[in-house]
């Protein structure tokens, strides 16, 4: 299995839209798709700085040498560039062909460019202006750029098979126009383009940072996209300021395809109709020892990123290209905070010593290392910010109609959000695009973590696993998961956590994503945020999956003694394992159940209810709803003799479970500070094994699906 060679649709270029005889059914889920990505990417520009054009010539734009005065008068001669600046642009920007000569501009800029040094080179690229066909992946996008950079056929990456020229693996950078500057206009734009930089950073997993251009009417700026940041120039005048548009277009036409972003350590193949990449990594193996390996993927068995910032985090199925035997194997890619331990080491100091029984409970690493472009280790901060903190402490925002601003919308959900009070409320995505100034960032050299810096510098990194298992949440969420298969989870993660206490180490982020099943066993992994006993959080973040932090952690407070701030310690190890029984109980129901009968609706209704009180995601408004389930009671409300006598049972184990873990809070908590020792005991997990071994009779087992599936089948069977 890789990356399906995709379909052609048929494209009108007046409309940017596909001719279609799809179904009417196809044609809304594509639009909710696209409203999805859409919302995902407002959400995104909510943070963005504007840096002066000049510091992006300086720092970011690589320099190739390009005489700008002798190539503008080579396009005066031509007479592509008159006085009153391009001879093919429009003065009046406001009709449907109101841009077609920027194709001919760009194509003769490209043509006249000449080098400080006389050579003569072969551009990267050549411009498509609002392609006759959009750029197509293997998501089937049906929405096209007004201009994009792709690959000349004579380059080494040129994709000759690629589902015609304009495919997002041939482009190289992305461009929009509107017809003038005005708000409205600044809106759609930026909407636009932050459509096709989501969709070309994460269809092409190639691409570490892409450059944009856009123009609203005579004015232009030029934006970087990476996974630590976004951000935009001021704006400038290309008719009255031909010089600095010369330089945009030459250099990024020239620039090598690493330069513009491609990383050099993945090649892009075509194998038996699928797309796939082969991936080299230099870096340590499990003793130590450093050596490159190239391992090519078969599939891909995470999802893919819906977002531009963040870690970006793919997972493979691949196998070592020296292996004769091609045993399947698992490659990492993500990008980590520059600051935090990497999981390999983490792993290996873990495992130190280990017995081959402890070793059992965590994947077994081949190799792992930073992605290394060019001899420079691939930091966003380093190697494509130039050095440079650019912090998010001012925002461009849209001017245009004014709206209450909300302190946090990262976790909003399309059309839906909380108030403080809990209350559902109705969110359009344009509804946060609300006026504003448009504020300018002065960077300033990296000494460290700039303490107004929301995105911290990260890291591009790789490690290579043997085991290719399926994460807990992939296998109740395919239908798969069964009441045995959460208690053999559980016991077996608690195992993987004493023997990372033993070391003093805390997991920080157990999650369904991150318990791996494998021959009916579970194996503890993403080590990333562990980290030793008492180090002490960073108050403007949080560690670990919402869903599944205890409530401490998110309130950053000790429930019992609340002078103190809370330190990740074992027990909240516990309390996020203890989650993750809750959200099998409270997310899954049986299919063999009677579920047509008004009790059982009844039932899988207040379960739905209950699921979106505790495991919307969604910040703020929640806490108290899930710290009442902890401390006070709270749960036993979810008991219900609707449950099968199997799920009653669990249900028992998971309150025991509770109100173990409420009283050794407590008790911890009235004796500051808490000794390590106090979590090395056996009996500090022994307790909680024999809990989860109650009741558990494995042939009497229990088919849990998700509840929207289960909701689903009732109103077919309603039907």
């Amino acid at each position: 299995m890789g990356i399906p060679n995709p379909a052609f649709y048929p494209y009108n270029a007046n409309s940017r839209d596909y001719d279609s005889d799809d179904s009417l059914s196809e044609n809304e889920l594509m639009q909710q798709r696209h409203e999805y990505k859409m919302w995902e990417a407002v959400k995104a520009l909510r943070n963005l700085p504007v840096v002066p054009l000049d510091f992006m010539f300086s720092n970011i734009i690589p320099e190739i040498g390009v005489d700008i005065e002798a190539t503008r008068k080579e396009l005066e001669k031509k007479g592509t560039l008159l006085a009153s600046g391009w001879r093919d642009l429009q003065k009046d920007h406001s009709g449907e062909h109101a841009f077609t000569g920027m194709h001919e501009i760009h194509n003769q800029i490209i043509s006249s460019t000449i080098f400080r040094d006389g050579a003569s080179r072969t551009p990267t690229c050549m411009m498509h202006f609002r392609p006759i066909f959009a750029p197509i992946s293997p998501t089937n996008a049906r929405v096209g750029p007004d201009g994009c950079g792709q690959f000349a056929p004579s380059h080494p990456l040129y994709q000759s098979t690629a589902l015609n020229e304009d495919s997002w693996f041939n482009t190289l950078f992305l461009e929009e126009y509107e017809g003038s500057s005005s708000d409205e206009d600044l809106k759609n734009i930026t909407k636009k383009l932050l459509w096709g930089i989501e969709h070309l950073m994460n269809s092409d997993h190639r691409r570490r940072f892409v450059f944009a251009l856009t123009l609203g009417g005579n004015d232009g700026r030029i934006w970087l996209f990476c996974r630590q940041t976004l951000f935009a120039t001021r704006p400038f005048d290309l008719m009255k300021d031909p010089n600095r548009f010369i330089k945009i277009v030459s250099t990024l036409a020239y620039c090598s395809a690493t330069q513009l972003g491609f990383d050099p350590n993945m090649e892009l193949i075509q194998h038996q109709g699928q797309w796939n990449y082969r991936i080299t990594i230099t870096g340590p193996d499990s003793s130590g020892n450093s050596e490159t390996k190239t391992y090519e993927t078969t599939g891909l068995l995470s999802s893919r990123p819906h977002k531009i910032r963040g870690r970006a985090t793919r997972i493979y199925e691949a196998y070592d290209v020296e292996d004769p035997e091609r045993e399947p194997i698992v490659v990492k890619d993500s990008w980590v905070e520059a600051k935090r331990p990497r999981e390999g080491d983490t792993l290996c100091n873990v495992l130190e010593g280990a017995t081959a029984e402890e070793r059992s409970f965590f994947l077994t690493m081949l190799q792992h290392g930073v992605v290394d472009i060019l001899g420079r280790p691939d930091c966003t901060r380093e190697l494509i910010l130039g050095g440079y903190d650019i912090t998010l402490e001012h925002h461009f925002e849209f001017p245009g109609k004014r709206t209450s601003r909300m302190k946090d919308v990262s976790n909003l959900r399309p059309r839906d959000s909380y108030t403080a009070s809990g209350t559902l409320v109705c969110i359009e995505p344009d509804a946060l695009l609300f006026g504003a100034d448009i504020f300018e960032v002065h960077p300033e050299p990296a000494f460290g973590l700039h303490p107004g810096a929301e995105y911290n510098p990260l890291l591009h990194y790789r490690v290579v696993f043997r085991e290719k298992g399926v994460s807990l949440g992939d296998m109740f969420q395919n239908n798969k998961g069964t009441l045995s298969i959460i208690r053999t989870a559980m016991r077996d993660v608690i195992q993987a956590l004493s023997v990372m206490w033993k070391k003093r180490y805390s997991h920080r982020d157990i999650s369904p994503g991150n318990i791996i099943m494998y021959n009916g066993r579970a194996k503890l992994s993403d080590l990333e945020f562990a980290a030793s006993y008492g180090t002490i959080p960073r108050e403007d973040i949080r560690i670990g999956t919402y869903d599944f932090m205890a409530v401490e952690v998110l309130n950053r407070r000790c429930l019992w003694n609340i002078r103190f701030f809370a330190i990740h310690n074992p027990l909240h190890d516990l309390e996020s394992l203890w989650w993750v029984g809750v959200w099998c109980l409270v997310c899954h129901y049986s299919p063999n159940a009677a579920l047509n009968t008004p009790e059982i609706r009844e039932h899988i209704t207040q379960l739905q209810m209950t699921k979106h009180r505790l495991f919307s995601s969604c910040a703020d408004p929640l806490k108290r709803t899930r710290m009442e389930h902890v401390i006070a009671g709270r749960f036993a409300s979810l008991a219900s003799p609707q449950f099968s006598k199997p799920l009653q049972n669990f249900y028992l184990v998971l309150e025991r479970i509770r109100a173990e873990l409420s009283d050794r809070l407590r008790a911890v908590e009235s004796r500051f500070p808490i000794d390590i020792g106090y979590f090395e005991r056996p009996d500090f997990f022994t307790t909680i094994q024999d809990l989860l071994a109650t009741g558990d009779n494995k042939d009497v087992d229990e088919i849990l699906w998700p509840l929207d599936i289960i909701q689903k089948r009732q109103k077919t069977w309603v039907r």
